[in-house]
């Protein structure tokens, strides 16, 4: 069926749903909009999704934004956290190929187990701490890191820096998100 909405308006409406969790309104209108591409079989599907990411990133790193916090426009959405680990690893690892994730990493520990992580990662903090005074939600891109110390440059301009030691809620930014339905979907 046909879209209710202009197209900015419905732009306005996607991201809206999409920032409250709404995810199942967006969804609605991004599937009648074409924008959904249904898969049955898992494998092909991220190997899908990976390719119209990578393709999208290379878009946007050819207009002269692999500078910006976040590149492209493409949101994938998985259903459980072991999907969503596998998918931001594999994209993690074409952004170090790019040059855009420096090559040394280091080993972070959080609360799912440890992860690597190097200069360039785009991160998001999963949990609060007033100590380190950081709160949960907040985004920002590691500037620098070593075994003792990360600086982060955070998306409001400020920079944090503390040891990795001390904080286990650091997640790689949400570019594979965790959403409701059955199987991960690829919306362009």
């Amino acid at each position: 069926s046909t879209p209710l909405y202009s197209s900015a308006a419905s732009d306005v409406y996607k991201r809206q749903n999409l920032a409250d969790g709404k995810f199942d309104r967006a969804v609605r209108v991004l599937d009648q909009e074409g924008k959904i591409h249904w898969e049955q079989d898992k494998s092909n599907a991220k190997a899908l999704l990976m390719e119209g990411w990578a393709k999208d990133v290379r878009a946007s790193i050819g207009q002269g934004q692999e500078n910006k916090m976040r590149i492209g426009n493409r949101f994938i959405l998985a259903t459980r956290n072991v999907d969503v680990d596998s998918l931001n690893i594999a994209a993690r690892g074409l952004m170090k190929e790019w040059g855009l994730v420096a090559a040394q990493d280091y080993e972070i520990r959080n609360d799912r187990g440890s992860y690597l992580f190097a200069a360039g990662d785009s991160i998001q903090f999963a949990k609060s701490d007033k100590d380190l005074g950081i709160v949960n939600g907040w985004t920002g891109k590691i500037t620098s890191l070593n075994e003792t110390q990360i600086t982060i440059k955070l998306d409001n301009g400020k920079d944090l820096i503390f040891d990795p030691a001390e904080y286990q809620g650091l997640r790689y930014l949400s570019l594979i998100h965790i959403s409701e339905p059955t199987r991960p979907r690829l919306i362009s």
